[in-house]
Protein backbone atom coordinates (compact mmCIF):
# COMPACT_ATOMS: atom_id res chain seq x y z
CA UNK A 1 0.00 0.00 0.00
CA UNK A 2 2.42 2.90 -1.28
CA UNK A 3 1.07 6.17 -3.10
CA UNK A 4 3.00 8.40 -5.24
CA UNK A 5 2.88 12.21 -4.94
CA UNK A 6 4.76 13.99 -8.00
CA UNK A 7 4.03 17.80 -8.12
CA UNK A 8 5.14 18.86 -11.72
CA UNK A 9 4.20 22.93 -10.65
CA UNK A 10 5.26 24.21 -14.40
CA UNK A 11 4.38 27.99 -14.14
CA UNK A 12 1.81 27.65 -11.21
CA UNK A 13 2.94 29.07 -7.37
CA UNK A 14 0.20 27.41 -5.97
CA UNK A 15 -2.39 24.36 -5.46
CA UNK A 16 -4.21 22.92 -3.43
CA UNK A 17 -6.27 19.72 -3.77
CA UNK A 18 -7.62 16.24 -2.63
CA UNK A 19 -6.69 13.06 -4.73
CA UNK A 20 -9.21 10.37 -4.57
CA UNK A 21 -7.11 7.17 -4.42
CA UNK A 22 -8.10 3.57 -3.87
CA UNK A 23 -6.23 3.85 -0.55
CA UNK A 24 -8.65 6.78 0.26
CA UNK A 25 -8.89 10.88 -0.13
CA UNK A 26 -4.93 12.32 0.42
CA UNK A 27 -5.21 15.87 0.52
CA UNK A 28 -2.09 17.96 -0.99
CA UNK A 29 -1.12 21.73 -0.97
CA UNK A 30 2.01 23.15 -2.07
CA UNK A 31 3.31 26.59 -2.59
CA UNK A 32 6.29 28.02 -4.57
CA UNK A 33 8.01 31.10 -2.55
CA UNK A 34 10.39 33.03 -4.24
CA UNK A 35 13.24 31.14 -6.97
CA UNK A 36 14.28 28.44 -4.39
CA UNK A 37 11.33 27.28 -1.89
CA UNK A 38 8.84 25.06 -2.26
CA UNK A 39 6.50 24.67 1.03
CA UNK A 40 4.54 21.58 1.03
CA UNK A 41 1.73 19.60 3.11
CA UNK A 42 0.00 15.97 2.87
CA UNK A 43 -2.00 13.91 4.44
CA UNK A 44 -1.07 9.78 3.65
CA UNK A 45 -3.89 7.80 4.74
CA UNK A 46 -3.77 5.00 7.80
CA UNK A 47 -1.59 2.09 6.85
CA UNK A 48 -0.45 3.77 3.65
CA UNK A 49 3.25 4.72 2.76
CA UNK A 50 3.96 7.34 0.27
CA UNK A 51 6.97 8.05 -1.77
CA UNK A 52 7.47 11.88 -2.03
CA UNK A 53 9.32 13.12 -5.35
CA UNK A 54 9.64 17.09 -5.28
CA UNK A 55 11.14 18.93 -7.69
CA UNK A 56 15.15 20.15 -6.68
CA UNK A 57 15.46 24.13 -5.66
CA UNK A 58 18.74 24.51 -6.88
CA UNK A 59 22.04 22.72 -7.22
CA UNK A 60 22.22 21.86 -3.16
CA UNK A 61 18.87 21.31 -1.58
CA UNK A 62 17.44 20.83 1.78
CA UNK A 63 14.69 19.57 3.06
CA UNK A 64 12.79 20.34 6.57
CA UNK A 65 9.46 18.35 7.45
CA UNK A 66 7.49 18.84 10.51
CA UNK A 67 10.08 21.45 11.51
CA UNK A 68 13.10 18.72 11.19
CA UNK A 69 15.58 18.23 8.87
CA UNK A 70 15.41 15.19 6.69
CA UNK A 71 17.57 12.57 4.25
CA UNK A 72 16.06 12.32 0.66
CA UNK A 73 17.65 11.00 -2.29
CA UNK A 74 18.58 13.04 -5.21
CA UNK A 75 16.78 11.43 -8.55
CA UNK A 76 17.03 13.75 -11.57
CA UNK A 77 15.48 16.66 -11.33
CA UNK A 78 13.72 15.47 -8.18
CA UNK A 79 14.83 14.67 -4.62
CA UNK A 80 12.87 11.93 -3.19
CA UNK A 81 11.98 10.36 0.30
CA UNK A 82 8.84 8.07 1.81
CA UNK A 83 7.10 8.48 4.55
CA UNK A 84 4.60 6.28 6.68
CA UNK A 85 0.51 7.09 7.31
CA UNK A 86 0.25 10.78 9.05
CA UNK A 87 0.33 14.92 7.94
CA UNK A 88 3.52 15.75 6.79
CA UNK A 89 4.36 19.77 6.42
CA UNK A 90 7.57 21.32 5.41
CA UNK A 91 9.56 22.87 2.78
CA UNK A 92 12.50 22.03 0.19
CA UNK A 93 14.81 24.97 -0.20
CA UNK A 94 17.80 25.04 -2.42
CA UNK A 95 20.88 27.20 -3.22
CA UNK A 96 22.41 27.86 -6.28
CA UNK A 97 21.05 27.52 -10.31
CA UNK A 98 17.85 25.54 -10.85
CA UNK A 99 18.16 22.38 -12.30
Amino acid sequence: RTLLIEPHPGALLYARGVALTEFGPVPVEWKKEGGNSMHFRFEIPESTGAVIRLPKQGQQNKLSINGQPKEFAADGRFIEFRVKSGTYSGAVTGSGVNP
